[in-house]
């Protein structure tokens, strides 16, 4: 019975101990086992580690290359900005030089404008009205028209005289040739070119001075002198018109006409030579139609009489009307109406 009980406490002995050993197999095992895979992690984190070095290396290259770069361009930058400080000083100035060449060019225009607008006054005798005929112009003939021997109750008579006057006093001359300025503008720049027109339009007092004239000149003159005796002799200003007429070969004339009752019109033309006439060659106003026919019968060289515009001149308001325009025809019915 003892020797049983020694027999279990031995067997017990040994199982405890090979329990303990094998727990202690197992927990070398694990240890081991753990072991391998921990120094496993630990290379691959080494691993991964290297290679974020690798990419933290590179990147800290790029780094300072972007620096260096973000330098460069910081003095790029500099260097723009003070060039574009002085680009828009030079703007500013460019542009202040460029509005004063445009208000120059401006004010160059406007010259030009008044020079052209001034220079038409002397060659086209609508722009040239208020510059020959005002009263001035008028009061200057005065002295003439005195001269002419014009008698204050016969308007007629003295018309004739004044007619006279003129025809045998001014010597016919060519108007010269004068240039008008003008712009032809190319890509909105302004070329300077020049008309040439051969006609000039001179007041009664450069005629007087010059004792010479065109048809337009002596028309105007006479035109002056007929107003003068109207205001400042006779004391009656009766209806009278400058003539402009144009042929149909496009040259042009002037002549002095004067209407009167019953459709009657009197036609003065120094430089022509022609004064409305009755039978005793005295000045007597005729029927218009019939007048004007005989009028431009005159000028077949010219293939007749195309157009006649009717001016009549307030040379003390300074205004000049259109009284009428248009053919023989038209103007023939225009004085018949009166």
């Amino acid at each position: 019975m003892v020797f049983a009980l020694k027999e279990v406490k031995m067997f017990a002995v040994i199982t405890v101990f090979s329990l303990i050993l094998l727990g202690m197999i197992l927990a070398l095992y694990k240890f081991y086992s753990e072991r391998e895979y921990y120094a496993n992690y630990a290379h691959r984190l080494e691993s991964e580690l290297n290679s974020l070095m690798l990419v933290y290396e590179n990147k800290s290259r790029e780094l300072d290359e972007v620096e260096i770069k973000l330098s460069d361009l910081k003095a790029n930058y500099t260097l723009l900005e003070e060039k574009y400080s002085k680009l828009e000083k030079d703007f500013s100035s460019v542009a202040h030089e460029l509005n004063r060449v445009r208000d120059v060019a401006k004010s160059l225009n406007s010259t030009l404008y008044n020079i052209t607008s001034t220079m038409l006054s002397y060659v086209s005798i609508p722009q040239a009205l208020p510059r020959v005929l005002n009263i001035d112009e008028v009061l200057a003939t005065g002295y003439y028209v005195v001269a002419a021997a014009v008698t204050p109750s016969d308007p007629w008579l003295s018309y004739w005289h004044l007619y006279a006057w003129v025809s045998s006093s001014i010597r016919y001359a060519r108007d010269p040739l004068i240039p008008i300025p003008y712009c032809e503008y190319v890509n909105e720049s302004c070329v300077l070119k020049y008309l040439f027109i051969e006609n000039y339009v001179q007041s009664p007092s450069q005629t007087l001075e010059y004792w010479q004239g065109d048809c337009e000149d002596t028309a105007i003159l006479l035109y002056a002198m007929i107003k003068y005796y109207q205001l400042f002799i006779n004391g009656t200003e009766y209806l009278t018109w400058l003539a402009l007429i144009e042929f149909n070969d496009n040259e042009s004339h002037v002549a002095v006409f004067i209407p009167a009752k019953g459709g009657l019109v009197a036609i003065l033309d120094p430089t022509g030579h022609y004064m409305t006439t009755d039978e005793m060659g005295r000045l007597v106003p005729q029927p218009a139609r019939v007048e004007l026919e005989k009028y431009a019968s005159r000028w077949s060289i010219h293939g007749g009489v195309k157009n006649i515009d009717l001016i009549r001149a307030d040379v003390i308001g300074k205004e000049y009307y259109l009284s009428a325009e248009g053919s023989i025809e038209k103007i023939a019915e225009y004085i018949e109406s009166f």
